[in-house]
């Protein structure tokens, strides 16, 4: 199935509805930047690829993995070099309490994928849409038109894992958002299969779309823990931008699959679907849930996530219980609902180096300049930072699976 694409981006279109002027500006802004990125000499730092080269690489990704177009030329297919990881690991975390919330004790059974996986043997994907690769390493398989990146370490390939889902944002792929949160390695590390989607069109027109793409990676999620020996009581959500507000969505679409989220740099009250914890959006369960947000963010401004704090806090009822860690550039906290879920809420004053982004930033990354296809900017968060959002999102995952 040939990768489908969303027509690119109209700088001239309006914002979406219910945006504040700063964020709107902003993104038209990051539109036109867009725009202009797609034409390949117009990104001197790192081009986007030429249009044979776009067309080559969606068809190869779409039939099985970029560098596997069919079984007969695996053979000839390369690896991608393995990502650097992430700097600056969270030296704070002290380890959160177990979770005592209220959570279904278990995930309905998936449903079968009908068909094995032809595995190339070098880490790339099966050539069949939809199919879920079960051997170790890197894939790169394609379902309803969306194309993922899945890591799976070798120890979950005979042992049960966790999984955790992790969601760039707007303009970006799956390799920019692992080259922020080093999730990959982490899920190697820890034990965890992480699957990272790729939103249509290619970088830097890459953007998410609620009511078409959250059902789809929910349907090959499922198809993944129906395939893998995934521990269902171990599954687990984070995003960034884009991925941020997906990740709110989730809580609120489907609370009883995951065990805990960890929404980045994303909230629900800027005109687009979310989880605004009223009657109309409001979790059917609590959920663990950590919440970053940077207070010189330009996207989505902070006063958006200071009101998803206080639509929490007066839903689920909740107390400040510890000040995980703090100095004068962040504060970390935990909180408790009534029933003993735990929230917990980290605002910094970090910024990237890019003026399009400022406090719209991963804490602790090192991608300090483009380094993909179609990337507009590095997403990391200049200087010396506090705690890696990363190693924060997994240690978080760790410390709170379903009970």
């Amino acid at each position: 199935m040939a990768r489908q694409h969303r027509s690119d981006y109209d700088p001239s279109a309006p914002a979406a509805p219910g945006l504040s002027t700063p964020m709107r500006s902003t993104l038209n802004i990051l539109a036109l930047v867009a725009a202009v990125c797609t034409v390949p000499s117009a990104c001197a730092v790192n081009p986007v690829p030429t249009p044979a080269t776009e067309t080559k690489l969606a068809t190869d990704r779409s039939t099985g993995g970029a560098k596997a177009q069919d079984a007969a030329a695996s053979s000839d297919a390369t690896t991608r070099s393995p990502d650097t990881e992430a700097a600056n690991p969270n030296a704070a975390w002290d380890g959160a309490g177990a979770d005592t919330g209220t959570v279904d004790a278990a995930v309905d059974a998936a449903p079968a994928d009908t068909a094995a996986p032809a595995d190339s043997g070098n880490g790339d994907a099966s050539t069949a849409d939809c199919a879920v690769p079960t051997t170790a390493g890197h894939h790169e398989p394609s379902c309803a038109g969306i194309v993922y990146d899945l890591h799976v370490p070798a120890t979950c390939t005979a042992n049960p894992c966790g999984l955790v889902v992790d969601v760039h944002g707007l303009t970006m792929s799956g390799e920019m958002q692992d080259n922020n949160t080093g999730m990959r390695k982490l899920g190697e590390k820890h034990g965890y299969v992480v699957l990272q989607p790729n939103a249509n069109p290619a970088p830097p027109g890459a953007s998410w779309t609620p009511n078409e793409d959250d059902q789809k990676i929910l349907d090959y999620l499922q198809a993944v823990i129906g395939k893998l020996s995934v521990d269902k009581k171990r599954i687990h959500f984070t995003g960034f931008s884009q991925g941020g507000w997906m990740s709110w969505r989730m809580l609120c679409k489907q609370p009883q699959l995951f065990a805990s989220i960890a929404p980045g740099a994303g909230c629900s009250f800027l005109g687009t679907e979310g989880c605004t914890f009223d009657g109309k959006q409001l979790p059917a369960v609590e959920l663990p849930v950590l919440y970053m947000h940077g207070t010189k963010d330009v996207l989505q401004g902070f006063d958006c996530a200071k009101k998803q704090l206080e639509a929490v806090t007066k839903a689920w009822g909740l107390q400040l219980t510890k000040t995980v860690s703090q100095d004068d550039k962040h504060i970390w906290q935990r909180y408790a609902s009534a029933k003993g879920t735990v929230f917990e809420f980290i605002q910094h004053d970090y910024a990237a180096s890019s003026f399009l982004l400022q406090g719209h930033c991963y804490p602790g990354s090192d991608d300090q300049s483009p380094k993909e296809p179609g990337q507009i900017a590095g997403f990391g968060c200049k200087g010396s930072n506090a705690f890696h959002w990363g190693e924060a999102a997994i240690a978080f995952f760790i410390a709170h699976p379903k009970p």
